[in-house]
């Protein structure tokens, strides 16, 4: 960012030193082919510095944008997994304990391991805020992929 910014105050400088070169220093009248040349190429460099500064700021605006969409997506993600890992909490405290008691061997069968993933999605889903799932929809994040990840990442730790 030091070196866009170096950047720009240089090409301020730039635009700067043909207004002072125009500058009346109360000398006479006297144009001279020189004179008239040396007017002629300052206008031609600010206007080419001009044109600069215009491209130079689109695409400063285009990077600090996509910067700024960027870290919007992961603060909608980080909102997700932390939502995933305390619905993980609540279902283990509130559903999985009792369903395993039920079993003799306290394990889960396939029909009840989907059913909590279905759950989970549900629960977490319900809890994330309108926007983030908008951002995460719009950036096409799978968020079921991501509270499954999540889970499971969350599940194997506990084991």
């Amino acid at each position: 960012m030091k070196k866009k910014l170096i950047l720009v105050l240089i090409a301020l400088l730039m635009l700067a030193l043909p207004a002072v070169a125009l500058a009346d220093f109360g000398g006479t009248a006297d144009a001279t082919v020189a004179d008239i040349l040396i007017e002629n190429a300052v206008n031609i460099a600010a206007a080419f510095f001009i044109a600069l500064i215009g491209v130079f700021g689109a695409w400063l605006t285009a990077k600090l944008g996509k910067a700024t969409q960027l870290d919007t997506v992961n603060h909608a993600q980080q909102e997700l997994i932390k939502l995933a890992q305390i619905t993980v909490g609540e279902l283990k405290q509130t559903v999985v304990d009792g369903m395993k008691a039920a079993h003799k061997d306290g394990k889960l069968t396939k029909e009840e391991i989907a059913q909590l993933g279905q759950l989970l999605y549900e629960k977490t889903t319900a809890k994330l805020s309108a926007s983030a799932m908008d951002v995460l929809t719009a950036a096409q994040v799978d968020i079921s992929a991501l509270i499954t990840g999540t889970a499971e990442h969350l599940i194997a730790g506990m084991k």
